[in-house]
Parts: C-alpha cells; structure tokens; sequence
C-alpha cells in the first residue's frame, strides 16, 4: 500500500487527540451525515475500555521512555505493535544519552512477551520517506494499521540567550515536523478505512512554558495546535448537525472513560480535564 493519491481523502471519521502528563485524549471527528449506525464506543462489554485485539499500532521513539511503554501496554492489551526508533544519535541539542538498537530489541522483546507480533524499525522521524517506507512494511507484514502514536521527542535544557541555532532548530525540526511527517505518512490510510487513532504525546510543557526550555516547551504547544487543528477542518461538516452545534454522545460513549479513570492504569493522572466530546473541542481555544 503506498501514500500516493490524487483523490482526496475525508479526514472526518479518524480520531486524533493529544496526550497530556502521560494521559492521552482522543477525541473524535464525526462524519458529515448521520450513517444508520453511527460511531460511537459501542455497547457496554466487559473490559472495552482496554481490548485492543485485532488491532495494529505504530508507535514512533518506542525504544525506550514513555514510548516504550505505551508501545508494550498497547501490546498487553491485545495489539500487535510496530516499533519505529531511531536508536541513535539525533542532534547536539538534546540532553539525553542516545537510545540503541539493543534499546529497540528490548522492546520488542518485551511485547513478544505478551505473544503479540511485533516488528522494530530503525528510522528517522524527520525523514518523511522513511516513515511512509514504516508505513507500507507495517500494513504489508502486520495486515493493517489502526493506531498511530507520536512519542518520539528530544528536549534541550538551555537558557533561551545562550542556544546555539541547533539548539532551537532542531528541537523543532525533530518534535515538530517529526510528528506532522509521522500524522501525514499513516493519515491517509486511517482516512481511507474510516477509522482508526492519531495520539501524539505533549507534556504538560505543552501547556505552560519551562524556564530552560523553551525550544522543548514551544514545539509542545505546537504539537497541540497540530491536533487542534487537524480537528477544526471538520467542523464545517460538523455545524449544521444539531441546533447545539455539537453531536450528541450516547452515554455508553462517555462512560468508558470513567471506567478508565477509575482503573489502576490511571494511577498517575490528578487534576486533569479528560474531554468525550465527539470532537466538539476542536474549536476550544
């Protein structure tokens, strides 16, 4: 499967969301007609809120970190994973020691260890060609793809008056137009199938700044935007749905939420907003 098209695709059934303090949101843009069985969470079954079987994710800096970890409880959960890392050297502007192909094994390891399938992919997320090569390996060997996280990030801590141009540059270049390049070479085929998930992962350095980080905390806010965004093309299709301007959820869509936040899993999210709002958010500011 290849990302070349010159038919349009429609962006309005995949969910995209953003992941703050760890916890990630993924909000959902609806379609422009009602369907006879509309989207939605489904009816209530035990353990819904965490059954991934069946499904295929991609998960971009898995070689270790929070990337690792998302990738192996995506996997504990009944997903097969690919892995994409570049375990390696990324730029003088980041303070954390490089991750290793030994890291990236590891991973794996770890998710075959739940008996799921697992490919590792050593890649530059700043090279667009090197993820839509990912991209068709991943549906050619795993069958399909349904969830794509953007993890893979470098931070620099510096005083904003001492950077070097690479210290601003390519904190950006890595988190900001690694991630775009991450959403525009699996978007594409999420749209085509009508479903699917986009989550990339901001800190809450993403909603505030951070003395000494400025080029990190910018590219975050950014991130945000990036989904925001990518939502608000919709909302047009949106509008003249309801009288509200807003689609409305069955409550077994909202619930699983709370079933999520009532679990161990969400042992470390405290004072949070968590939005099941069918993608109406898309217009927050």
């Amino acid at each position: 499967m290849t990302q070349s098209s010159s038919k349009p695709v429609d962006r309005r059934t995949v969910m995209m969301g953003a992941g703050v303090l760890g916890a990630i949101g993924a909000s959902a843009v609806a379609k422009a007609q009602v369907p006879a069985n509309p989207p939605g969470a489904g009816p209530i079954t035990a353990g819904r809120d965490t059954k991934l079987s069946g499904k295929v994710a991609f998960v971009t800096g898995a070689a270790r970190g929070i990337g690792r970890a998302i990738a192996v409880e995506l996997a504990a959960n009944g997903a097969d994973v690919a892995i994409f890392d570049i375990a390696g050297y990324v730029s003088p502007a980041s303070n954390a020691k490089p991750a290793t192909r030994a890291d990236l094994a590891e991973t794996k390891r770890q998710i075959e260890g739940f008996g799921r399938r697992c490919i590792a992919i050593k890649g530059d997320i700043r090279k667009i060609v090197q993820l839509r090569a990912a991209h068709d390996r991943v549906v050619t060997e795993l069958d399909r793809v349904d969830i794509v996280v953007a993890d893979a990030a470098i931070q620099r801590w510096k005083d904003r008056l001492e950077m070097e141009d690479s210290d601003w540059y390519d904190v950006i270049d890595n988190d900001v137009n690694g991630t775009a390049n991450t959403v525009r070479a699996f978007a594409p085929t999420l749209c085509a199938q009508k479903s699917g998930r986009i989550i990339p992962i901001s800190p809450m350095q993403g909603k505030h700044g951070t003395a000494g980080a400025s080029s990190y905390s910018a590219s975050k806010h950014a991130i945000i935007g990036l989904m925001k965004s990518a939502e608000a093309e919709t909302w047009s299709h949106r509008a003249p749905r309801v009288p509200l301007r807003v689609a409305w959820l069955k409550p077994e869509d909202v619930s699983p939420m709370a079933v999520s936040l009532a679990s161990d899993a969400s042992a470390m999210c405290s004072g949070a907003n968590f939005e099941v709002t069918g993608g109406d958010s898309a217009q927050d500011v």
